[in-house]
């Protein structure tokens, strides 16, 4: 049997928030590769812009932005 690997799982926001309190504010987060597929998966171009451009709309919808493969954070120094 091979090695079981761990899994990363993103921080939820009030564990970042709590991280970084001391000396930055969390304004706000957006979730990444919510509609877009990785890399690997060749689609034509036209098809990753219109992904893309959806993703854009939806990245920060609180439901959705959780379930995105990454979250971005923007944080502001106090």
């Amino acid at each position: 049997m091979g090695r079981g690997k761990d899994a990363g799982y993103p921080a939820p926001p009030a564990q970042i928030r709590a991280a970084f309190a001391p000396n930055f504010v969390l304004q706000r987060w957006m979730g990444i590769g919510l509609c877009v597929p990785p890399s690997y998966v060749k689609l034509p171009a036209a098809l990753v812009g219109c992904l893309a451009a959806c993703d854009r709309l939806l990245a920060r919808l609180p439901l959705l932005r959780a379930l995105a493969d990454h979250r971005l954070f923007l944080l502001v120094r106090k």
